[in-house]
């Protein structure tokens, strides 16, 4: 990025703009990659947090990861502390050698639209990425693949994604979707976990068992 540029000043700003224009169920946070911190939020209290709080180092890496491959992640469910559902888009700002420096995110409450669905239909969808399809937008299967997982992976929080049994939820999830039946999923779904593939193999014969143990007691 330029020296002359204040990148952290612009995006600030922008997250000004972004929450009033939003209205207070829009929380907009900027994110010091460098250092996992957050140096500015606006309407923290849909997250329950503030200025100087630490992302926890599960997300950052899957941020990090996913911001090698897209600039944008847009329209992703996530969920707060309190179990509100958000829908979540993330800005990826990189430096010129493309390192990951600061990550724009606003995070939509709409747990009030989803009390009213059959008025807000529009609002309170989060977009839905059939593996199987190219979106119009020009995206490619392996984007929304790794859009398709990430959203997986932020349904689990507040779960600790150093658990064996948030890994297993997750990738019985992907499972059901047929991410693993697209090319590469695999791989890429064992990097956003930090897994090797042989545990990943060994975690869905055991996902394969505990189902037909459960086909049998019924």
């Amino acid at each position: 990025m330029q020296n002359n540029i204040d990148v952290a000043g612009l995006l600030k700003s922008i997250s000004v703009m972004i929450a009033a224009l939003m209205g207070p169920s829009t929380e907009v946070v900027v994110h010091d990659m460098e250092n996992a911190e957050i140096i500015h939020i606006e309407n923290g209290h849909i997250t329950e947090r503030q200025v100087g709080d630490l992302e926890d180092a599960n997300t950052i890496n899957l941020l990090s990861q996913s911001a090698e491959q897209n600039n944008t992640l847009i329209g992703y469910l996530s969920t707060a502390k309190s179990n509100k559902p958000l829908k979540s888009s993330t800005l990826f700002i990189k430096d010129l050698d493309g390192k990951l420096k600061y990550t724009l995110c606003v995070n939509q409450d709409i747990s009030a639209f989803k009390s009213a669905m059959d008025l807000l239909t529009h609002l309170t969808s989060t977009f839905t990425y059939e593996v199987t399809d190219v979106q119009p937008g020009g995206e490619t299967i392996k984007q929304i693949t790794t859009k398709l997982i990430m959203e997986e992976i932020f349904k689990a929080k507040p779960f600790s994604m150093d658990s064996k049994e948030a890994k297993l939820k997750i990738i019985q999830q992907l499972d059901d979707k047929g991410v693993f039946d697209v090319k590469d999923a695999v791989p890429k779904v064992c990097e956003l976990l930090s897994i090797s593939q042989a545990t990943l193999y060994n975690y869905q014969r055991e996902l394969r068992v505990r189902k037909e143990k459960e086909s049998t007691r019924k």
